[in-house]
């Protein structure tokens, strides 16, 4: 079956109009049948229904009119609805009838038509062209010419409920002869001037709309939407019988269809599945709402598979050791090694196509232009979608809290952006806190620094009292000057140069080897040559003399410097310290002169090292503000990551009536202690630790505090001022903790005092609080803890439906729930949210399909040893409905609550 049949669509319809076939037509001059079909086009018609008055003469000059301008730039596809408006005389009144036909009719049914309805007046006429049939009699002729009558205008004049306010049994009987009527005012079952009892006898009646255009520009000015899987007389039978799900009279266009929807599922080679290369089965699947139903061992759950392994999702499951078996299982007992399962799907108007091969990466490939290329993404990044079988809903029950993964990935929410931020934060509040941890071991050590300066300082002021500071000064001074000239003097290197030129050797011309052609030539080159030599002689002559006169210069220096001034202060310094050294020795004491330089050196390293200690303290103040003030960023943050889950938990559950969902801040009360525990590294202590019936525990004012955000951070706050004081061996008033509990804090903040900064940026895990309306209307909510696994599962799917935008495939969602919660629930879910989301359900519940207004239903058969599709289509084929009539348990009853009058519908 292709794509182009698989779904049923809404058609923009304009159920009366006219032709100048009708005598009060009002164009001055009539147009063509090509130019009124043209304004047809204009106006974005779909369907239209030719009802000129009492005449179908124009119905066979616009269907042949159509087939020539379909070669026109201005043309879309119509479809004609042959038809025509008939007038009864009903005594002192009269009313008009439309009586629209099958697209397959013509101008000669239409004729015939007329005849038997035996008119009075010429075809055309409004007026004076009539019937005298009673509105039984006319309206079997319309069903017995397979066409369906709509009471034309019905509210006003020629209408059948102008002027009437209230019902009688005649009029009763007359309005359950219609399935639908033309109103003009869209209000009508609202207006209160209406009996009530009136507005109930027209309560059924679908309302259609018309233009009742007697000129071109009036052609779709009024128009209905219908839902019909193919534009024909049984497809608008059962649109108006089933107007509630069928018929739209707004201006927007309502065939939207969600941005990622799955298109097809083909499976190849699989051992009951796709084995027979001539019988494939390809399911294809509708962007809206898709039931796939079938008996016990079809395979639905194949397709569910089939789905999720090319999908890329088969290890989403991982966490449920259950549901991963069965995948394993699945892949292993059912798969071969020539199984191709073939998935396509739209996204953003791009068409994709994923294939899984056993033990292979999944191929993924995009259209462009018409042929299918390799894209570098892969299927489960590039389109999100939900996989459901019903133990993933009952562990999800289980564990409500497991939802909050699903309100992470949300936009509003968007975990993953904001967990870098708050990493990033966390991170800086660390760095800040090593920052701290270091200028405190710098400032630690202030006192002793001090003390040592003291001790110092006494020893440097008691030497230097004697006047011995400034003799070793001097005689300091003077040794350092002495190695200064002695530097400013030393020519070894000069003299060892020298040395080096005077032995190189010396250039030598040899003429001998070579024989030149004249030997006055040789004669001539030797004496060049000798010229030459001379220079160089006299050259290393004079470096000899420059040597020689190096040493006179230094020897003169020496004696100079021996002679001079400075010598004789110099020995006077140096005498004076070995008096002090004699003196000292006398006295029994060695004299150390480097002690003395080593108590300046290191009184001058601590008072650099106490300037910075003082820097360090200013560095550490604004580490604490810097700190303190990021602390109540992060804390803000992580408020606004409660305040944004239960944002978006509020829009989804805006309008549910069966689910509340509450977020409670550090309220998953299994993650605290945990957490906790890992983070300081102990599983013991239970009785300091947490203990729920303990109020004395570190942890119980934080689990049991008021579930209010800023009361949680008042308790986090105080269980980290408490912890602090621990490490710094202080035990707040009331504190009852084993000491040995203490020792430990102590020392695992001596060795990893970050724990203490890692504890102080921890913010709790929130819990997800479910409750669930016991009546389904919106009151008495209960904790979920407290129902029952249908109505765990019931409160699960209620937001699993309303959450997201991506396709969302559910197996059998109604193990577990009766049918007033199916209904109640899962129907009206699909309802609201099949407009904006593919769903997909496999499911044996008729009221599912029926009431949930499948578009495309699936039925699997196992025949031949083979999984196939037996049929498909929507529910407004016959042989659809017979197939939920057959398959499913309850399926007529499912038909019954949704169409009254079923039997009509056969």
């Amino acid at each position: 079956m292709s794509e182009a049949n698989i779904t049923n669509k809404w058609y923009k319809f304009d159920f009366h109009t006219h032709t100048p076939a009708s005598l009060d037509y009002r164009e001055s001059n009539a147009p063509s049948a090509k130019d009124w079909l043209q304004s047809v086009m204009t106006a974005k018609l779909d369907c239209v229904a030719i009802t000129d008055h009492n005449t179908g003469e124009w119905v066979d000059i616009l269907k042949n009119a159509y087939n020539e301008a379909q070669s026109e730039a201005w043309f879309r596809p119509v479809t004609i609805f042959p038809g025509c408006e008939l007038t009864l005389s009903l005594g002192a009144t009269r009313i008009h009838l439309l009586a629209v036909f099958d697209p397959s009719a013509t101008t000669e049914d239409i004729t015939r038509f007329l005849g038997s309805c035996e008119l009075q007046g010429s075809f055309g006429d409004p007026e004076n062209c009539f019937t005298t049939l009673s509105i039984e009699t006319v309206v079997k002729k319309i069903s017995d010419a397979n066409g369906i009558a709509i009471p034309a205008h019905i509210d006003i004049t020629k209408g059948l409920l102008h002027n009437v306010t209230n019902t009688n049994p005649d009029l009763k009987k007359h309005l359950s002869l219609f399935e639908s009527a033309q109103f003009i005012d869209s209000s009508y079952q609202e207006n209160e001037s209406i009996h009530i009892e009136l507005r109930k006898d027209t309560a059924h009646l679908a309302m259609v709309r018309g233009s009742d255009s007697h000129t071109l520009s009036e052609l779709g000015a009024s128009y209905s939407w219908i839902k019909m899987g193919c534009p024909n007389k049984d497809g608008l039978d059962f649109a108006v019988r089933d107007h509630a799900f069928c018929v739209l009279n707004q201006e927007e266009n309502p065939n939207t269809v969600p941005r990622s929807y799955i298109k097809s599922l083909t499976i190849n080679g699989m051992r009951h599945c796709g084995m027979n290369p001539q019988n494939v089965p390809v399911v294809q699947l509708h962007p809206l709402f898709n039931s796939i139903i079938g008996g016990r061992g079809t395979g639905k759950s194949t397709f569910i598979e089939a789905l999720r392994l090319s999908l890329g999702r088969s290890e989403d499951t991982e966490e449920l050791t259950s549901v991963h078996q069965d995948i394993a299982a699945f892949v292993d007992g059912v798969t071969t090694p020539k199984t191709d399962i073939e998935i396509t799907f739209k996204r953003n108007s791009s068409d994709y196509k994923a294939n899984w091969r056993k033990n292979l990466p999944i191929s993924f490939k995009r259209l462009n232009e018409g042929v299918w290329t390799v894209d570098e993404g892969n299927v489960k990044e590039r389109f999100p979608v939900n996989i459901y079988s019903q133990k993933q809903i009952n562990a999800l029950s289980s564990n409500p809290n497991s939802l909050l993964e699903l309100v992470d990935r949300s936009p509003v929410v968007n975990i993953s952006e904001w967990q870098d931020n708050f990493s990033e934060k966390q991170r800086a509040y660390l760095q800040l806190c090593a920052d701290e941890v270091e200028l405190n071991r710098s400032i630690a050590q202030e006192g002793t620094k001090r003390s040592r300066l003291m001790e110092i300082t006494s020893d440097i002021t008691n030497f230097e009292s004697g006047g011995h500071s400034q003799i070793l000064f001097r005689n300091q001074l003077m040794s350092t000057v002495t190695r200064t000239l002695e530097n400013a003097g030393d020519v070894s290197e000069i003299t060892t140069k020298f040395n080096e030129l005077c032995q190189l050797p010396r250039p030598t011309l040899d003429l001998s080897p070579h024989e030149l052609p004249f030997n006055v030539l040789k004669i001539d080159l030797e004496a060049i040559h000798a010229v030459f030599d001379r220079e160089i002689t006299n050259i290393f002559t004079e470096l000899e003399q420059l040597k020689l006169r190096l040493e006179q210069a230094k020897s003169r220096r020496e004696s100079s410097i021996e002679n001079s001034n400075w010598m004789v202060v110099k020995k006077q310094s140096e005498q004076r310290y070995q008096d002090i050294v004699t003196d000292y020795q006398e006295r029994g004491v060695e004299f150390n002169s480097q002690e003395y330089e080593e108590w300046l050196r290191e009184k001058e390293r601590i008072e650099e090292q106490l300037v910075v200690i003082e820097d360090d303290k200013l560095r550490r103040q604004g580490i604490l503000e810097e700190k303190e003030g990021l602390l109540s960023e992060i804390r803000g943050f992580r408020r606004e990551l409660q305040s944004n889950r239960q944002q978006f938990i509020d829009e989804v559950l805006s309008d549910n009536e069966y689910v509340q969902m509450t977020i409670r801040p550090f309220s998953d009360v299994s993650k605290v202690e945990r957490t906790f525990r890992d983070m300081i590294g102990h599983e013991r202590f239970a009785s300091v630790i947490y203990e729920p019936d303990n109020k004395n525990t570190l942890l119980y004012e934080l689990i049991h505090s008021d579930s209010a955000y800023e009361a949680k951070i008042e308790a986090h706050i105080k269980l980290i001022e408490t912890l602090t004081q621990l490490v710094n061996g202080i035990e707040p008033d009331g504190f009852r903790g084993d000491r040995r509990f203490i020792e430990f804090l102590k020392d695992k903040y001596e060795s990893q005092p970050e724990f203490l900064a890692r504890l102080a940026c921890w913010m709790p895990d929130d819990f997800l609080e479910v409750k669930y309306s016991q009546r389904g209307n919106g009151t008495q909510f209960t904790s979920i803890n407290k129902g029952s696994a249908g109505q765990k599962a019931a409160a699960i799917l209620a937001f699993l439906l309303s959450h997201g935008d991506e396709p969302i495939i559910v197996d059998q969602p109604e193990d577990d729930l009766d049918n007033a919660l199916v209904y109640s629930l899962i129907v009206n879910q699909i309802q609201s949210n099949k407009k904006r989301r593919q769903i997909i359900i496999v499911t044996h519940n008729p009221n599912i399909v029926v009431n949930g207004d499948a578009e495309l239903v699936n039925v699997m058969e196992f025949r031949g040893g083979q999984v196939q599709i037996k049929t498909s289509g929507s529910l407004i084929e016959q042989n659809i409905r017979d197939e939920v009539c057959e398959i499913m348990e309850g399926g007529r009853e499912a038909f019954n609550k949704r169409f009254q009058r079923i039997s009509q519908l056969q």
